[in-house]
């Protein structure tokens, strides 16, 4: 459908729970029996972490530094792309381990807080700095 919408590309919820919220686009697909449309896996943060101090000790910056992400299926059309990309690899996601009822979602959902977590803590790059700022609108 697009071409823009690949793997890496940084997008904005704009559609359900998490909208508001900032994403990675893990995966691009078809419409399929399941999905009859076009779709794609993201994931995200749904809190993102706080500002923190060169004051603070390691204990309230590895409080202060706390993020909640999420996984998810999503409809092309409620996702808003940026100019931003992101380099995460997550290998191949299968849709089978997005069904919240085997615990694979979770596994995968921790998966990506801890690659979003060395993220934030290593990369110093504009784009990856933006991502893990609080979207105010």
């Amino acid at each position: 459908m697009v071409k823009f919408m690949k793997r890496g590309r940084v997008v904005i919820v704009t559609q359900g729970r998490f909208a508001g919220s900032k994403g990675v686009i893990l995966e691009t697909k078809e419409p399929s029996k399941k999905h009859k449309f076009h779709h794609c896996v993201v994931a995200g943060i749904s809190k993102a972490p706080r500002r923190v101090n060169k004051k603070m000790n390691k204990t309230q910056i590895r409080e202060k530094s706390r993020m909640n992400t999420f996984v998810k299926v999503i409809n092309q059309i409620h996702v808003m792309p940026t100019r931003y990309k992101l380099d995460i690899k997550m290998g191949d996601i299968p849709v089978k381990s997005l069904n919240p009822k085997d615990g694979k979602r979770k596994k995968l959902r921790q998966d990506v807080r801890r690659k979003f977590r060395r993220m934030y803590f290593k990369n110093s790059k504009p784009s990856v700095r933006w991502f893990f700022k609080k979207l105010y609108f």
